[in-house]
């Protein structure tokens, strides 16, 4: 009886969540603009859904590049207030960056009903998951290659080398458009703790690296769910099978939530991810 009420407190924690997430879906894009005033954003147009982005300039002479950065919905880590000073960092490294929210698609994938034929229906395995992810992983894929599509197409006026960084279910899913073609590939990627809530996805991750035809930094966490903690070191072993050069795996352990002197909740793990960054960037020679 209690793990039955156990099973239905759980299902219910995660059905409120989706029906939340549905909810704030809409808003996403628009509270980034809710955040600058008119002349401190631009917009792009992603399939019909018009998209606030933050566009900062090289603070050097010579420039390198541009760098895109992804802001997910609920990370701990790269959300937009970290995702501004990283850019602000990175500016000073010489690179351009824009930063964007990632617009994951809430709600569960739509179903098909069939007629009944009187076969048995084929029973879910015991380990699996018993409820519906909040993220509808083939819309999100859509919705995330008309943004790639309208921000490549932003950035085309700039040239040099082009880096994408995406964190948790975005990074997942720019992997897998990267993958198979269908998006085209950035000078250089880096993820940090990429998932996907699905075990059939996520599994798929390590192989998805190992066939990356361009430079990797993985950056795992183990402040990250379990979904991405599953994977990090057959991520990283499926690379070094696949003898893919390019890679590098770096672990981002506990970080303190405010720095020394108290200015900024985000100034460590901003320090340490640009520092990270600009390694790989210096290790690629560019």
């Amino acid at each position: 009886m209690n793990r039955r009420l156990t099973q239905l407190a759980g299902a219910l924690a995660l059905i409120l969540t989706a029906l939340a997430n549905t909810a704030g879906a809409s808003v996403r894009a628009a509270d980034v603009a809710r955040q600058f005033f008119p002349g401190e954003y631009q917009t792009v147009l992603a399939g019909e859904q018009t998209v606030p982005v933050l566009f900062s300039e090289a603070s050097l002479p010579l420039v390198r590049g541009v760098i895109i950065i992804l802001v997910e919905e609920g990370t701990q880590n790269l959300n937009l207030a970290s995702a501004r000073e990283l850019a602000f960092a990175l500016n000073t490294k010489g690179w351009h960056t824009l930063v964007s929210p990632s617009l994951l698609v809430t709600g569960a994938p739509a179903t098909q009903t069939t007629e009944t034929t009187g076969e048995t229906a084929t029973q879910p395995h015991p380990m699996s998951a018993s409820v519906t992810p909040a993220v509808n992983y083939a819309a999100s894929q859509a919705q995330l290659l008309q943004l790639m599509t309208a921000l490549n197409n932003y950035l085309t006026s700039y040239k040099g080398y082009r880096l994408v960084v995406a964190s948790g279910m975005t990074a997942a899913q720019l992997l897998a458009l990267s993958a198979s073609d269908t998006l085209a590939p950035p000078d250089s990627m880096i993820t940090i703790a990429p998932f996907w809530p699905q075990r059939e996805y996520n599994h798929e991750l390590p192989g998805l690296m190992a066939q990356t035809g361009f430079p990797l930094l993985d950056i795992s966490t183990s402040m990250a769910n379990p979904w991405q903690r599953d994977t990090a070191t057959k991520r990283r072993n499926a690379a070094r099978t696949a003898l893919k050069l390019q890679y590098r795996q770096r672990q981002l352990q506990a970080v303190n939530t405010a720095s020394a002197d108290g200015r900024s909740a985000n100034a460590p793990f901003v320090n340490w991810l640009s520092g990270e960054i600009y390694g790989w960037i210096s290790y690629l020679g560019w």
